[in-house]
């Protein structure tokens, strides 16, 4: 820092020296006098005297350092946020998803017994009859057999009489069926894939944006203007001359 002096002088110089010269004439020169005449002067004493001059003194005004500077440190607390902040609950997933088979009941017939015709026989119906038939033996004898030549038997003897002749009839059976139940296929069983997109829950949060930090501060240093006296011109000793008569004493 550059300091401005204001120089105050208090005092007056004195003057260096005082020199009296004569007049011309009382260089010791001579010069021409009235009526002719050469007049001869004699040259001036020259004495000395031993002058001190006091010294010379100033004020100034200079900056002085009442207090230096110094560094301060500063502690800055952290900046805070609050922020929305999605939080997840529960995360994203794929399910399986199964659609059973559908079925539906129906019934159909089973044949048991396909239709047929059965044929029925009536046999003949016949009656028994007691029947005398002569006959020739050719013996005579007679008495049943003929005693006497040929002379006629009587054979008895049972014999079959067709009342009713054999029957023949058809007999148509129907076919036979049972009813029996079966499941069939209607949609067949379906697979999907169904996305569950992820659960968030949204809470506030304090977030730090700036961390606590220090901070140096610099105090420039104090100064004051004081006035200050100095030595401007010192004193000093000089001889000066003093010019005196000739003859006079010093």
């Amino acid at each position: 820092m550059a300091i401005k002096q204001i120089l105050t002088v208090v005092g007056g110089v004195l003057g260096s020296a005082v020199l009296v010269a004569g007049p011309a004439a009382a260089q010791g020169y001579g010069h021409q006098a009235p009526h002719g005449h050469y007049v001869q002067h004699h040259q001036p004493q020259v004495c000395y005297e031993q002058i001190t001059t006091p010294e010379v003194y100033g004020t100034v005004k200079k900056q002085v350092v009442v207090k230096e500077g110094s560094y301060e440190t500063k502690e800055i607390a952290a900046i805070t946020k609050i922020i929305d902040k999605k939080i997840l609950v529960k995360a994203g997933e794929w399910e399986t998803k199964v659609t059973p088979a559908i079925f539906e009941t129906r019934e159909k017939q089973i044949l048991i017994e396909p239709a047929r015709v059965i044929w029925h026989v009536t046999p003949p119906v016949y009656k028994t009859e007691r029947v005398s038939k002569p006959v020739e033996t050719g013996y005579g004898h007679g008495h049943g057999y003929g005693h006497g030549h040929k002379q006629n038997a009587v054979l008895t003897f049972d014999k079959q009489v067709l009342v009713e002749p054999a029957k023949k009839h058809a007999e148509h059976k129907p076919a036979i069926y049972k009813t029996e139940k079966f499941n069939v296929l209607v949609t067949p069983e379906h697979h999907e894939k169904i996305w569950h997109p992820p659960v968030f829950e949204t809470k506030q949060e304090e977030v730090e944006i700036a961390p606590t930090r220090q901070i140096k501060i610099f105090h420039p240093p104090v100064v004051e203007w004081q006035a200050e006296k100095v030595l401007i011109k010192a004193a000093h000793t000089f001889k000066r001359p003093i010019w005196k008569a000739y003859g006079e004493k010093c």
